[in-house]
């Protein structure tokens, strides 16, 4: 993990820049074109963009309105709409407990240090903008801190949360701190959690939209 990253010039909701723009970009070359979404098989692709970053809610939604057959959910559906919301929402902890009482993604966190510790990290954040004091004691002295041991990185990242602490208003603390209170944080450790919900099942984390842009 890097620390100390910039502050995104747009609140991204849901999806970070690179996301979102591959969505768009894809839409305004059929548009010009001339091409009809059927035709390029656009709609197509963005349901399973949703899909796949857990958005199955609107991607129901998007099916309707474009006329698609929403195909079967996958078994892992709800609990990725339950960890997405959450983390937007700013429930990190509700997140987490989700991921740890499923057997597959619970095995995942644990091999996994550096998701773990991101999504802790995020957790310690929420704590710290909800002023809950001794959860952020205990949780920085417990869990994050053994993720941290001989990571350079993390302790950084770390130091970069903890700061916070030192701000009555986080509006005012530098950017550097800052960045870890905004929703793009959000959206990261959302997607980290999303990345891992996808291997722990065994699924493809890039969308053929997301491929297709590739080539």
């Amino acid at each position: 993990m890097s620390s100390g990253r910039p502050e995104s010039r747009t609140a991204y909701t849901r999806y970070d820049e690179s996301q979102w723009a591959e969505l768009t970009s894809s839409s305004n070359a059929a548009a010009s074109t001339g091409a009809s979404h059927t035709d390029q098989n656009l709609d197509k692709f963005i349901f399973e963009f949703l899909s796949v970053h857990g958005d199955h809610d609107v991607a129901k939604t998007f099916a309707s309105e474009a006329g698609l057959e929403e195909p079967a959910r996958p078994i892992w559906a709800e609990l990725q709409t339950t960890v997405r919301s959450s983390f937007l929402e700013g429930n990190a902890e509700k997140a987490i407990n989700a991921l740890n009482s499923d057997e597959p993604c619970s095995q995942a966190l644990k091999s996994d240090e550096d998701v773990h510790f991101r999504l802790r990290l995020q957790e310690l954040v929420e704590m710290i903008l909800e002023g809950n004091l001794s959860k952020v004691v205990e949780l920085s002295r417990g869990q994050v801190s053994s993720l941290c041991l001989d990571n350079d990185a993390r302790v950084a990242d770390l130091r970069l949360v903890m700061g916070l602490l030192a701000y009555s208003n986080v509006a005012d603390a530098p950017d550097a701190n800052k960045w870890w209170t905004s929703q793009e944080a959000r959206v990261e450790a959302a997607n980290t959690a999303n990345s891992l919900i996808l291997r722990a099942y065994n699924s493809n984390q890039d969308s053929k939209l997301v491929s297709a842009l590739k080539f």
